[in-house]
């Protein structure tokens, strides 16, 4: 097998490639496609099941044999419950500020399985603590600095494609246009490129604040950090089957890729289940169930599963060679690179304070890993 000679470097390697993978597949979620039709997040949790279960195979490449464990569904559970309350973050809090948020808890949760759980060996257990806590402190730092600028009149990040009856409110409110216009004015508001306010400035038109979450009206925001921190109690704890199998990390690549795909298909059933019971028919279940938008989000979707899975891969390397603890751990930092997407490409920060403020937080962070590196060097 190529990985057989591997060692410490290429757990630090993979903890890159885990940290690049898992920062940027995120961002098609986030883009004009995902938007233009509102996905709802299981369905861009399927198409990252799907693609994590043609990837996994890839390892066959390397030299791995093929093996599957049983355990593999309890991480595949984990991950795709987890992943579809994360991807609901993003959409809802927003790309940097929901990375941050999980990756700050799934540190602390890996951080337990790998030191107290696993005894894993570090140099000293308390600089060890020591380095986590300021890792997690720099974590923390990027996800306050890199929180979307909420305006009092709009406590969400604001979206520029969405459903045209917000646009057409939005267009009549600013202008002062009486709801009695012609069809005429009523067709051109179909055209969002066409919508400019008394000062020129096109409409940036915006999702209701609120959403209504178990009978209760909940602003869309919090209830998106929430689905973060879900996602990171959950993704703390993916990898931990892995240890109570005899597969060589990499090959537990397939039975991850094995689970996730079970555990995806059993949710649509248990989902069209719902939905037939709730309409009283098959086919009316059928047709509750939320689009696929397959001709819009194939490519948003395959890409950020594709990206997701690499991380994925050298995720399962870090932990192999690192160790739960630190290798999960280090991987999180995840947010570093969701933040610059953030920062540099959505502009979801534009106060310069706020943009130093998350680069020493990120400074901190660097500091950190490295500090741990050489508490797991020493080992």
């Amino acid at each position: 097998m190529l990985l057989d000679h591997c060692s410490v470097g290429c757990g630090w390697i993979a903890a890159l490639v885990g940290c690049v993978g898992f920062g940027s597949f995120g961002v098609p979620m986030k883009g004009n496609a995902a938007n233009s039709v509102d996905v709802d997040p299981y369905v861009m949790q399927t198409y990252k099941s799907i693609m994590c279960f043609i990837s996994c195979w890839s390892v066959l490449l390397l030299g791995a044999g093929f093996k599957f464990s049983p355990w593999g569904l309890l991480s595949g559970l984990l991950w795709v419950t987890g992943g579809t309350a994360g991807i609901f973050g993003i959409r809802n809090a927003g790309l940097a500020v929901s990375v941050g948020t999980w990756s700050g808890i799934c540190v602390l949760i890996s951080f337990f399985w790998g030191l107290f759980i696993f005894d894993e060996r570090v140099r000293s257990l308390y600089q060890t603590c020591i380095g986590i806590i300021f890792l997690v402190s720099g974590l923390i730092g990027m996800t306050f600095f890199s929180s979307p600028e909420r305006e009092i009149e709009s406590m969400i990040i604001l979206e520029r494609d969405v459903d045209t009856q917000n646009l057409r409110e939005t267009f009549l409110s600013k202008n002062g246009v009486s709801d009695d216009i012609s069809m005429d004015q009523e067709n051109h508001c179909n055209h969002p490129i066409s919508l400019e306010n008394s000062d020129d400035k096109p409409i940036t038109a915006m999702k209701d604040p609120y959403i209504i979450f178990l009978g209760f009206k909940v602003e869309r925001y919090t209830l998106g950090l929430i689905g973060a921190a879900t996602d990171g109690f959950l993704g703390g704890s993916t990898l931990v089957p892995m240890h109570y199998t005899s597969d060589n990390g990499i090959e537990y690549v397939i039975s991850f890729g094995i689970g996730a795909a079970v555990v995806t298909l059993l949710g649509w059933i248990l989902r069209l289940s719902y939905c037939c019971h709730k309409s009283g028919s098959v086919k009316g279940g059928w047709n509750q169930l939320p689009s696929m938008h397959f001709k819009t989000l194939w490519m948003p979707g395959c890409t950020a599963g594709l990206v997701w899975s690499a991380g994925n891969m050298g995720n399962i390397l870090s932990v192999t060679y690192l160790g739960e603890g630190i290798g999960m751990s280090v991987v999180q930092c995840a947010m570093m690179v969701s933040g610059l997407w953030g920062i540099l490409y959505f502009q979801e920060i534009r106060s310069t304070s706020k943009i130093i403020g998350w680069a020493m937080s990120g400074l901190l962070t660097v500091a950190s890993i490295a500090f741990i590196g050489q508490e797991h060097k020493k080992s």
